[in-house]
């Protein structure tokens, strides 16, 4: 017998319940609550890679005992030094 799933919809809060306090970035107006401390103040560069590549960029944080993050912020810094670009933070 199969097991039953949760609905996937979202009960609605009640009309009587205050919205909750959502803290903003003093550079955006976007909402940060729950971005860990490291994610603060940072945004998203998002690519999309044929699977091989992210096992090999994988294989190789777990080689270098780094993590991916790790690797593609230092990647990002070869191409701005390539372009003759500065890093600008980090």
């Amino acid at each position: 017998m199969m097991a039953v799933r949760a609905p996937l919809a979202v009960p609605k809060r009640a009309a009587a319940e205050p919205a909750a306090e959502v803290e903003h970035s003093p550079t955006s107006s976007k909402p940060t609550q729950g971005r860990t401390p490291a994610r603060q103040g940072k945004r998203a560069a998002m690519v999309w890679l044929e699977p091989e590549l992210v096992r090999q960029l994988n294989q190789i944080a777990l080689d270098e005992d780094q993590t991916v993050q790790a690797l593609m912020e230092e990647a990002v810094g070869m191409l701005f030094t390539s372009r003759g670009k500065p890093r600008l933070a980090g």
